[in-house]
């Protein structure tokens, strides 16, 4: 170590006794340990460099083991990995691969399990970024989540157990918001999953659950029952029509419906003879049918009592990274609707790879959402996306521009996802309220946050084309407005302008985690860790995937030198 380290290190000199940098052999684990919590973040990240750094000698497994031990450990790991270069975090992260791939050990794999918790917060991704190794970091993320099977539920449980009083979802309501904390919902999210196991145990192999719902808190609950439970569901559109919600009943086999109102559960009933695998209708307005087996989600909580609390957990423990968690069914616009079929390792990578792509966006964050659960932007991006995060997810209470403004003046967003047209109209409302023209950019941003609520910080418009203007407009007054392009079959998002980064009439590059390239014709060709599993029981004809592994997305693209 330099002498401007001994400086940092006070009074201490550089021998076996005070260096941590000593071989560990020289030392003990908790010796080093010791000395590096006596440090502050600054200067304990400088000696964990060194620690790790290559001096003609390699790094041994034990400095690594040290280091890992350490930042597991400290309360300002978070802080210290933003502090450490992160070729250096790379060699922790890499060595545990290796030895959980090898002889994997309960502390190894909760080593590995807290540092990907880690990588949820800002600090780290936010030095990824800055030193351009965003693509290695997908990589090695992808391998650390395969090597520990880190599930959806593992995920879920990090999250809730991270920070219980803190609010997940707020639900706006004529009396006033409701505020949903994370052991709130996890609470009620075990009891619904418990239920449902115990009323489909004894239901065919292979049968799913549905849910036909618009956006509510008991469908976001029901839908991640089933992700943390290991029950396959398939989201069912709301705006389907009858002969699209009958094929896909038979065709994803649905043996329980999860329908939010009165309106589609008649439509369901009058669908039974045509799906005649469907069992029974659960009802999240609270109906009660019996001649029909329609029974409210109460009912659905009261059956939890036949399945133990630990019965689920080693449902949960059973679950393989590369087990399907969920269908989702192509709107059927043009033809026969497609079930796509996501494994817990799709859904999971997504949030990973997403967040390197979105550094600052983290915990404190919130959403203001309109956008359908039954969709992979408003399912993924938004409800998933504020899992990972441990964001606050808002349930707008309609889509009109009118209630949006008005909700994003009460709850304060910092995220707002829209399709184009929602932009547009937001836009329009601004121009309307200031002539853009004739009124200097102080008094145009005090516009814009007062009717965005002060705090809108990230956007993205994706699912169609927003003028360029739009774009600049929001970019400069503070809103990082940024283009996308997706498709179910990628979890939603498989290219985005980068954050500062916008290019006129451009979906940007692949996000992190996604190989890209184009056929002879011109069409977009995509891989990756989230890109589906496959197509469920295509029809003839109808392949997932071609004989390299390439998912064809049917759009025509150009491609920048840069890959833009």
């Amino acid at each position: 170590m330099t002498d401007d380290t001994s400086r940092i290190s006070g009074s201490e000199t550089r021998d076996s006794k005070t260096d941590p940098t000593e071989p560990t052999q020289q030392k003990s684990v908790n010796q080093i340990i010791e000395q590096l919590s006596a440090k502050t973040p600054e200067q304990a990240a400088l000696l964990i460099e060194e620690m790790l750094s290559n001096k003609g000698e390699p790094h041994t497994a034990e400095m690594v083991a040290t280091a890992t031990r350490f930042l597991v450990t400290n309360r300002e790991s978070t802080t210290l990995l933003g502090l450490i270069d992160p070729q250096k975090v790379a060699l922790i992260f890499d060595e545990l691969v290796q030895r959980l791939q090898q002889e994997p050990t309960s502390d190894d794999m909760q080593a590995a399990e807290d540092l990907l918790d880690e990588v949820r917060v800002r600090p780290l991704r936010r030095r990824i970024v800055e030193n351009g190794t965003t693509d290695q970091w997908a990589d090695r993320l992808t391998r650390l989540i395969d090597v520990t099977n880190f599930t959806f539920p593992k995920l879920f449980r990090q999250r809730a157990e991270r920070h219980p009083s803190r609010t997940l979802f707020i639900i706006p309501g004529r009396k006033g918001a409701r505020n949903v904390t994370w052991r709130q919902a996890s609470g009620r999210i075990d009891l619904v999953a418990r239920g449902l196991i115990a009323l489909t145990q004894d239901d065919p192999e292979n049968a799913t659950i549905a849910i036909l719902s618009r956006n509510s808190l008991e469908m976001a609950l029901t839908d991640l029952a089933c992700l943390s439970s290991g029950l396959v569901n398939v989201m069912i559109p709301a705006t389907a029509t009858e002969a699209d919600v009958a094929y896909i009943l038979n065709h994803a086999k649905v043996s329980t419906v999860v329908a939010s109102s009165r309106d589609l559960i008649e439509r369901v009933i009058t669908l039974r003879d045509q799906a005649p695998g469907v069992r029974r209708i659960i009802a999240l307005d609270g109906t009660t049918d019996k001649d029909h087996n329609v029974m409210p989600l109460e009912a659905v909580m009261e059956a939890a009592s036949s399945i133990s609390r630990s019965e689920l957990e080693n449902r949960r423990t059973a679950l393989s990274i590369n087990d399907r968690v969920s269908v989702m069914y192509t709107s059927g616009t043009t033809g026969t609707p497609k079930g796509i079929c996501f494994t817990h390792r799709n859904i999971v990578t997504k949030r990973f790879h997403r967040a390197l792509a979105l550094p600052e966006i983290g915990e404190g964050d919130r959403f203001l959402s309109y956008l359908p659960l039954f969709h992979t932007f408003g399912r993924f991006l938004e409800m998933t996306g504020c899992i990972f995060w441990g964001a606050t997810y808002v349930f707008a209470e309609n889509a009109s521009i009118e209630n949006l403004m008005l909700q994003m003046q009460e709850f304060e967003p910092s995220v707002f996802i829209s399709i184009p047209m929602k932009w547009m109209q937001l836009y329009d409302t601004i121009r309307a309220e200031v002539d853009l023209d004739a009124t200097d950019d102080i008094a145009i941003l005090a516009a814009i946050r007062r009717l965005t609520g002060g705090n809108l910080r990230w956007g993205l418009s994706a699912a169609g084309y927003l003028d360029p203007d739009i774009f600049r407009f929001f970019q400069r007054y503070g809103v990082e407005l940024m283009s996308g392009f997706g498709m179910t079959e990628g979890t939603g998002g498989m290219t985005m302008t980068p954050p500062g980064n916008y290019r006129e009439d451009s979906l940007g590059p692949a996000l992190p985690g996604i190989e890209i390239a184009l056929a002879d014709d011109g069409e977009l060709l995509v891989k990756g860790p989230y890109i589906m599993e496959g197509y469920l029981d295509p029809p003839e004809g109808i392949e997932s995937f071609d004989a390299d592994g390439w998912f064809h997305t049917g759009d025509l693209m150009e491609m920048s030198d840069d890959k833009f």
